[in-house]
C-alpha cells in the first residue's frame, strides 16, 4: 500500500475542498472558492500533525489568494 491510501478521508475531504477553492478562484467566483476553503479548513482542523503538516502549505495558498 501506497502513503496515498494512509490518507484518512478527512485529508482527502480537505484536499477535494481545496482543489474545489482554487477552480472556483480562477473562475473569479469567490463567495463559491470561500465556503469551499470554509469546508476545507474545518476538515484540515480534525487532521493529525502529520496530515496537517502535509496539507498545510496548499491551505494557506488558497487562504492567500482569497485575501487578495
Amino acid at each position: 500500500l501506497g502513503p496515498e491510501t494512509e490518507k484518512s478521508n478527512g485529508f482527502r475531504e480537505c484536499d477535494k475542498a481545496l482543489h474545489e477553492a482554487l477552480s472556483a478562484i480562477a473562475n473569479n467566483n469567490m463567495d463559491e472558492a470561500k465556503k469551499h476553503y470554509l469546508q476545507a479548513r474545518n476538515y484540515y482542523m480534525n487532521l493529525n500533525s502529520e496530515q496537517k503538516k502535509d496539507i498545510y502549505d496548499e491551505l494557506m495558498d488558497v487562504y492567500n489568494k482569497l485575501a487578495r
